[in-house]
């Protein structure tokens, strides 16, 4: 049996994508006869790695700097002789990848191209990602490591695939809103605060979807409560479902815009952080997504949000966009890049 480990980290202050996508990978590659294990600096997640019939091994070190913790990591690696080790973080530097080469193939995913990754294989499932071939070339100076790129690669959960199409219904009665697991900007509470003062969407039903781990969750569950046209999600364990019943989404831009793509939910999404700026401006330049821009330091950012999701209340337009949004992602993308990973490195 091959043996994979993923080294991701979650938290109150990065939120739990790196985890939830890595998780998506594990469960391909144990479609596959693998045997997968998780290192992290946090126990935050240990209940859904082991729920998911992963290994979890909490790692001593700093946390959000890695190289720190390379002298607790090493007699673990060797001690579990992995056959590939998959590193999502944005902490990981040219030194930590090298040590890791040292005992298996390594494969980094990665959004932003911000230095040459000593690695076998590079992974950057962003739609942006397709125009980046040369930029990626160009980092390295001598061989560039196999390059898998593009949403086709997307690593969605299984409850993903083979989505039935979408009927678009005449009006838009409900709305996804996902934040992210940290929501540093507070955006949920702050829509959930301004919506009462608009009367246009009184007759409209928000949904708000939110982890365990959001920071402000005693609040956000006063002010759901409060709103008869606002239902909270805390920690929902079948995300499809839900996106697939609500006629537009609110999301920020992070890995749920291929979720949303796979459901075919027309969206409205927005950034929160500079890694995110290429990927809604990508969405929004192939006319799959509306991008209502950055929320920080923006007071008129919960007006405009707004006045893009109005955008989405025409059928014709929500249709075209869904139909667009189910071509570009089909759900498969963690299959193949599990495939691909054992043909190559295994």
């Amino acid at each position: 049996m091959k043996r994979l480990i993923f080294r991701a980290n979650a938290g109150p202050a990065i939120g739990s994508g790196h985890v939830m996508r890595c998780l998506s990978l594990a469960a391909a590659f144990q479609e596959l006869g693998c045997e997968c294990v998780f290192l992290c600096s946090g126990s935050e997640l240990e209940g859904r790695i082991k729920a998911a019939g992963c290994r979890f091994c909490k790692i001593s070190g700093a946390g959000d700097v890695l190289d720190p913790e390379l002298p607790a990591l090493v007699p673990l690696l060797q001690e579990l002789h992995p056959d590939l080790l998959i590193v999502d973080s944005y902490q990981v530097t040219s030194s930590y990848l090298s040590a890791l080469q040292r005992f298996c193939p390594v494969a980094y995913l990665d959004d932003l191209a911000a230095f040459a990754y000593p690695c076998e294989f590079l992974i950057n499932y962003n739609l942006y990602a397709l125009d980046w071939p040369q930029r990626y070339t160009d980092l390295y100076s001598g061989q560039t490591p196999k390059l898998i790129l593009g949403p086709s690669y997307a690593p969605l959960r299984a409850e993903f695939r083979g989505l039935s199409p979408r009927a678009i219904r005449p009006a838009m009665q409900d709305v996804l809103v996902s934040t992210g697991g940290a929501d540093p900007e507070g955006i949920a509470v702050r829509l959930l605060e301004a919506l009462p003062a608009y009367k246009q969407w009184q007759h409209t039903r928000f949904h708000f979807m939110v982890g365990a781990l959001h920071p402000d969750l005693p609040r956000l569950q006063a002010l759901a409560a409060a709103q008869l046209n606002v239902q909270l999600h805390i920690n929902v364990q079948k995300v499809s479902d839900l996106m697939v019943s609500c006629d537009a989404a609110i999301a920020a831009a992070g890995s749920t815009l291929y979720e949303l793509c796979a459901c075919g939910t027309p969206t409205v999404t927005y950034t929160l952080a500079d890694n995110q700026l290429p990927g809604a401006a990508a969405f929004a330049a192939h006319g799959l997504m509306c991008n209502a821009g950055d929320c920080r330091r923006n007071e008129a950012f919960i007006p405009h949000l707004l006045d893009e999701l109005s955008n989405l209340s025409p059928a014709p337009q929500r249709t075209a966009m869904s139909a667009n949004m189910r071509q570009v992602v089909d759900g498969e993308g963690a299959a193949r890049v599990a495939s691909l990973l054992l043909e190559s490195a295994c």
